[in-house]
């Protein structure tokens, strides 16, 4: 009979390598939102420009969505707010972001609605009659005949 033996341990590392990996990451994770939010904070002027320019009423309904958030509960309405003052440069990215792809779509449903209004050309063709004759082999088989018992 065959034994198998299994190494346990051989090569991991130890659980507290394993933690100072971790947290490694996560600092650098950290300092990598850090500086995007930074670059955010430096241009949002500017994306706040643009995205009025393309279509002002994305930051309309924004509006409008959080104030439906503090009629429906003053309390998330409120935290809302906060966060929404706090993280402006990603809500004006994201913002940016949604009036393009809407003004996109508009374009997309003016091309649909232009292409459905105008006729395409054609060129009648006279069918040629087909005459079918009954094949020969259907006579041979009778459906009926495959339900019998043999």
């Amino acid at each position: 009979m065959k034994s198998f033996q299994y190494r346990q341990n051989s090569t991991s590392l130890s659980p507290w390598v394993s933690v100072l990996i971790l947290l490694a990451l996560l600092t650098a994770f950290f300092f990598v939102a850090q500086y995007v939010y930074k670059f955010l904070f430096i241009i949002s002027p500017i994306v706040i420009i643009a995205t009025l320019i393309l279509d002002y009423t994305v930051f309309v309904n924004y509006g409008r969505l959080l104030m439906a958030f503090l009629k429906q509960n003053v309390v998330v309405g409120a935290s809302m707010i906060v966060l929404s003052a706090f993280l402006f440069p990603v809500i004006a990215a994201f913002l940016l972001g949604k009036a393009i792809i809407k003004r996109k779509i508009g374009k997309m449903q003016e091309q649909i609605y232009r292409d459905e209004n105008t006729f395409t050309n054609y060129e009648e063709v006279d069918d040629p009659v087909i005459n079918v004759s009954k094949n020969e082999n259907a006579k041979k088989y009778d459906y009926n005949k495959l339900f019998e018992d043999v």
